[in-house]
């Protein structure tokens, strides 16, 4: 397959390598899938302009979290039964 570039293609590859009960359990949500349907229609809602030939040699990703100054706004929230999809996995996430 060739080299995954997009959301699409990362669960493409994720579909391929579990058991089909993880994958299941992975790409649902809880309860009537409200949430995960409102979370899903508001993504594709979004357009992204890229802008080409900008200098970016100054840009600051970073954000202020509960009193930490943090490089990069990327966080992961609480989750459950990560072993299931990677080996460790909660420790992983925790790195």
């Amino acid at each position: 397959m060739k080299a995954a570039i997009n959301v699409d293609d990362f669960r493409e590859l994720a579909r391929r390598r579990l058991p089909r009960l993880v994958f299941d359990y992975l790409e649902g949500g809880a309860d009537d899938e409200l949430c995960l349907r409102r979370n899903r229609a508001a993504i594709e809602a979004l357009h992204l302009r890229p802008t080409l030939l900008q200098d970016v040699s100054t840009i600051d990703t970073s954000v202020e979290l509960f009193g930490r100054r943090l490089p990069l706004p990327i966080a992961v929230a609480p989750t459950g039964l990560n072993a299931l999809i990677w080996p460790d996995g909660d420790l992983a996430l925790a790195h």
